[in-house]
């Protein structure tokens, strides 16, 4: 009993630093979370800031008596026990409205509550684990003790728990886990839904004359091409002529590797008339082989249906999970896929070539990136500029390189946005690029200045740059027809949303012709 109550007892500092975690762990994410993904996390922050506290605490030299230190944990109780419950009940408001702003099931609130109850199941189970390594440590030591000096003995002895725990976790828990996902993914991945049908049209990949078997595509592939704006809606929208547009993925039962899968994405663009559509857009999807498709039907409305997309997939895995097993796969994708569209679309008269698009979200941007850069880790921005006609990255990571460009070889000086235009500043031979490209020449200080075509997109809580993009230029909505492409059909935009708008101004590289 006297050691079962000397385990249970908790360290003051500690309980005050994990508190503070779990409330930081219960405030609103970037994307939902399940009641079950969400008190995992809680469990785990409370027990990483009860380990700061308690170490902290041992190494403050101050040591309050009996009577301060049971004060202070009635303060602890009384203060601690009503915010935790009005920031629990809180967060699960928070996570309904994200759920219902991302499209997903709403969860009950009271039923979201057992994630706080998980979390504190979570951080006595962490705490318990580590105190009994402690304790076979200590063990350990006092065995080595009979052979080594004390001093010696007992951090040898830590040294030796934690490679036997290292191991044992890598073989016990990692492998098996890892294991046990990617079979789960690949089960969801290769899973029919009788939601989703074949396409009929011949501008699809899995539909009729498709090289590209509809079960070969994967889950995520089947959506994307079985989805999007009907021809009723796009003329609806446009109130002009519109072409069925092209949609071109490959699955990784598709081909047997990656450059083979590249390769029959740029024969089923062929086959679909793709390179002959007025707009191409190349796409990294994320790692489970999504594409957004809110940002696919986009574009097909902006230009009536005249586009090809063309994506491949290359993981199975959720892309948090494929960024730390095997990231690479998302830059070599990307990288192929581009370099063999390019290399076909350059074959062409330049007359006939399709504008060339790049977009990527999240992993998808990571994978993007490389598209443009021999190197992955530093991208040439001329490059970036010169090879395409847009660009659009969404969620990209803080560390990529296009957040510093001034760090990069060659001297490639920072960007910045001002409204309606990208300007580049500093060395003559990167604005000399860029101007070659934009046909506009810069002021005499050697800047650049180019009109907008490339769009960097953020959020703070994805790790991702933080940005003001509503300082950088204007409201999409409010200038849809100048930034976008100023075909009737966006220039409605402009009209509906501002009715004192006049008509929309023109692009000089994105605008399609007037029907």
């Amino acid at each position: 009993m006297r050691a079962l109550r000397g385990q249970l007892h908790a360290s003051l500092a500690g309980m005050v630093v994990g508190i503070g975690f779990l409330c930081l762990s219960l405030t609103p994410s970037l994307l939902p979370r399940t009641w079950l993904v969400q008190g995992l996390i809680s469990g785990i922050s409370t027990a990483t800031g009860y380990a700061i506290g308690t170490l902290a605490g041992r190494l403050v030299p101050v040591r309050p008596g009996p009577r301060v230190r049971r004060a202070l944990w009635y303060a602890l109780l009384v203060s601690g026990v009503p915010v935790l419950l009005t920031l629990a009940w809180q967060s699960t408001r928070w996570q309904r409205q994200l759920h219902a702003l991302m499209g997903e099931p709403v969860p009950d609130r009271a039923g979201y509550l057992r994630a706080e109850l998980l979390g504190w199941v979570v951080f006595a189970a962490l705490v318990a684990a580590a105190r009994g390594v402690r304790a076979i440590v200590r063990e350990v030591g006092q065995v080595l003790a009979w052979w080594l000096p004390a001093r010696s003995a007992r951090p040898l002895g830590g040294v030796m728990v934690a490679l036997i725990s290292l191991v044992m976790l890598d073989a016990a828990v990692y492998d098996p886990g890892v294991s046990v996902a990617v079979a789960t993914s690949q089960w969801v991945n290769d899973g029919l839904s009788a939601q989703v049908s074949a396409p009929a049209s011949m501008t699809r990949s899995g539909g009729p004359g498709s090289a590209v078997s509809w079960a070969s595509l994967g889950r995520q592939g089947r959506a994307f091409v079985a989805g999007g704006p009907t021809l009723d809606q796009l003329r609806s929208f446009a109130r002009a002529p519109v072409r069925p547009p092209v949609r071109v993925y490959v699955g990784l039962g598709s081909a047997p590797d990656l450059r083979a899968r590249a390769a029959l994405a740029v024969r089923e663009l062929v086959r679909t008339g793709g390179f002959g559509r007025q707009v191409l857009c190349v796409t990294t999807t994320t790692g489970t082989g999504w594409v957004d498709p809110g940002a696919a039907a986009a574009l097909e409305y902006l230009y009536r249906g005249d586009t090809a997309q063309v994506a491949i997939q290359y993981s199975v895995l959720p892309s948090w999970l494929s960024y730390l097993l095997e990231r690479t796969k998302a830059e070599a994708a990307g990288r192929e896929l581009f370099n063999q569209v390019y290399a076909y679309w350059s074959t062409l008269p330049p007359d006939r070539r399709p504008k060339l698009l790049l977009f990527g979200e999240s992993l998808g941007s990571f994978g993007g990136e490389a598209a443009l850069a021999d190197d992955a880790a530093v991208p040439d921005f001329g490059d970036l500029t010169g090879r395409v006609d847009g660009i659009l990255w969404a969620g990209r990571r803080s560390d990529r390189p296009a957040r510093s460009l001034a760090g990069a070889p060659g001297g490639v000086p920072p960007a910045r946005l001002r409204p309606g235009h990208l300007v580049v500043a500093g060395a003559a031979g990167a604005a000399a690029g860029l101007a070659a490209r934009a046909a506009r020449p810069g002021p005499a200080t050697g800047h650049a200045v180019v009109p907008v075509r490339d769009v960097l997109a953020g959020h703070g809580r994805s790790g991702v740059r933080r940005g003001r993009p509503a300082r950088a230029r204007p409201p999409v909505r409010r200038r849809a027809g100048r930034r976008l492409g100023g075909d009737r059909a966006t220039a409605r935009l402009d009209r509906v949303g501002h009715p004192a708008a006049g008509p929309a101004g023109r692009h000089p590289r994105l605008d399609p012709p007037m029907a």
